[in-house]
């Protein structure tokens, strides 16, 4: 698991991301200066805020939980959104999004 140190800061992509673990902002604002951000089976991101991505891509079935993002988005793959998600644009999805919840 990848965890920010806690502090409220910003980490900053200077490439795409592929992420398979779990990635615990804690807060924090991950920029992705538009690059892509890939999520695998296994990984969970959640905490914190992503900014400057447009095409979240979701592969076996990854997990946002507790996330804000921030501007218009296009989600690709299967992708899980748990709870406390919020969205601030315009969001399409390109393919498949569920929620698990009752």
């Amino acid at each position: 698991m990848f965890e920010s140190a806690g502090t409220i800061g910003t980490i900053i992509a200077n490439s795409a991301l592929e992420l398979n673990k779990s990635f615990d902002l804690k807060n924090s604002i991950l920029n992705m200066q538009d690059n892509s951000l890939t999520l695998q089976a296994g990984a969970n991101i959640l905490n914190g805020y992503i900014v400057n991505t447009s095409d979240p891509i979701g592969k076996g079935n990854p997990v946002i939980q507790s996330t804000t993002f921030e501007g218009n988005i296009n989600i690709k793959g299967r992708v899980l959104i748990g709870a406390n998600v919020t969205m601030n644009g315009t969001v399409t999805v390109v393919d498949t999004i569920y929620y698990d919840g009752y």
